[in-house]
């Protein structure tokens, strides 16, 4: 158990140190790493998550937004997980979602707190649609953000929705404008078509002249008596 543990450890900060902040992508092989040591070894999964709270506990909203998409991946794909991290999910959104501001307040920079909120408001919704009926303590987690002071809950799905139209009403517009590119260079190459037609021909013409004279000179030098060239 212990060796599993110290590989554990070693993989998850192995992650969080090389976490893309960007794309929020996770180490491939660290992450492979881990897979098999959690699948091989269930009851790891305890130590698992309280490794994961320790990292929660950094005062960095950069290595909470790692570990969230660590839980995140997990969550997804074991049970086992899940009940550990359900029994701990208080204090789980105590880091990521503020819901402590007063005592335990998210740090700074004011951008990537905003960032862990939205991220983790995000995630717990698709938890709650997808597993919220086979686990009571996550169905009823959505009253309880309800009745947070410093969460509006229901507003941030609101917010969401309007984040969502935005992203559509800004994907239209990239579209019209896209169309409006196109038929512009329809509309020129129309315009142009005559002149393009035009070139096409004198090229023709010239490549056909100079082929003329090319065999000409060749028909020439090919039946005239070679002492005429000498």
């Amino acid at each position: 158990m212990d060796v599993e543990k110290s590989v554990v450890r070693r993989c998850v900060c192995s992650i969080v140190r090389q976490f893309d902040y960007k794309t929020k992508e996770i180490n491939a092989k660290a992450l492979k790493e881990l897979v098999g040591t959690v699948r091989r070894m269930e009851s790891i999964i305890p130590s698992f998550v309280d490794i994961l709270f320790e990292q929660l506990r950094r005062t960095d909203c950069d290595v909470r937004l790692c570990v969230l998409h660590i839980s995140g991946y997990f969550f997804q794909r074991s049970h086992r997980f899940r009940i550990e991290l359900i029994n701990g999910i208080q204090d789980f959104l105590v880091y990521t979602l503020e819901t402590d501001p007063l005592h335990y307040p998210l740090p700074g920079p004011p951008d990537a707190a905003c960032l862990l909120k939205k991220e983790t408001i995000t995630m717990l919704r698709c938890w709650i649609d997808k597993f919220g009926l086979g686990y009571q303590k996550l169905r009823s987690l959505g009253n309880y953000l309800n009745k947070s002071k410093s969460l509006d809950w229901e507003n941030s799905n609101t917010t969401s929705q309007i984040e969502r139209e935005r992203a559509a009403n800004e994907a239209f517009k990239q579209e019209v404008n896209a169309r409006k590119v196109v038929e512009k260079i329809t509309k020129l190459f129309d315009e142009s078509r005559a002149d393009i037609e035009r070139i096409q021909v004198e090229a023709f013409q010239v490549r056909w002249l100079f082929l003329s004279i090319c065999l000409k000179v060749l028909v020439v030098r090919t039946f005239t008596p070679k002492f005429l060239f000498s």
